[in-house]
This record gives C-alpha cells, structure tokens and sequence, in this order.
C-alpha cells in the first residue's frame, strides 16, 4: 500500500495504481480488512496528488466494496456542499431585500430568518 507515495519514474501510473488497488484486493484477509485498507489507500493517495486520479479510476473496479455514500470524505463534502448553498441563497435574499424591496436590517434579517449582523455585513459589501 505505502507503494503508492513512491517515485514510480517512466512508468504509467494508470497501471500501477490498478496494480496495487488489485494487490489490496487479493491480500487482505477478509471483507472488513479489504474495506479498511482501500479507505487508507484513499487517505495515502491524497498526498500524491498527481496519481490521486488514476487510484479513483482504479478503485472503480472494487466499488462492490467501496459505497461513497458511506465514506467520511464523501459527507463531509456533502455537508460542506449544502452549507455553501445555503449560505448563497441566504445572501441572495438579503441582497434582494436591501437593493430590491429597500427594507432595513432589521426587516431584512426577519424576512431572511437570519442574524441581523449578517444583513449588516451584506449590506456593507454591497456599498463596496
């Protein structure tokens, strides 16, 4: 596994990717290690990011045991996704209810259901 965060040179790394996700495969005693051992590939792929591509293609291949929507990474991205929408949207309400309706901070936190210290700050980037 710690094969991965070597110098491989000239040779391709689409294949040697295949070559260590497929060696995890056929060593690892059981469904449990199997599983645990591809997550820690994962983690040690993060560090090499010029190959972290070719570990995703080559773990495409063992995706019976690998459910993303089960993965800390996959979640946590999940969770960042929505925050970010969310925090849009909100923005977009307040900045409607300031430059569109004209309302006040006070009316505009209260028609956004948010903090009023977040109309203050939208309407100050707004008179940038």
């Amino acid at each position: 596994m710690l094969g991965i965060l070597a110098n491989f040179g000239t040779e391709d790394s689409n294949v040697i990717a295949a070559s260590i996700v497929n060696g995890i495969g056929s060593t690892a005693k059981g469904e449990f290690a199997q599983i645990k051992h591809y997550k820690q590939l994962r983690i040690y792929a993060k560090l090499r990011k010029n190959i972290e591509l070719q570990i995703v293609k080559a773990m495409e291949s063992v995706s019976t045991f690998f459910k993303e929507e089960e993965d800390f990474l996959y979640l946590k991205g999940e969770a960042l996704g929505q925050s970010r929408g969310e925090e849009k949207k909100s923005r977009e309400v307040v900045e409607n209810l300031i430059v569109k309706l004209g309302l006040t901070n006070e009316q505009a936190a209260l028609g956004a259901a948010v903090d009023i210290t977040y109309v203050e700050k939208v309407r100050a980037e707004l008179k940038k």
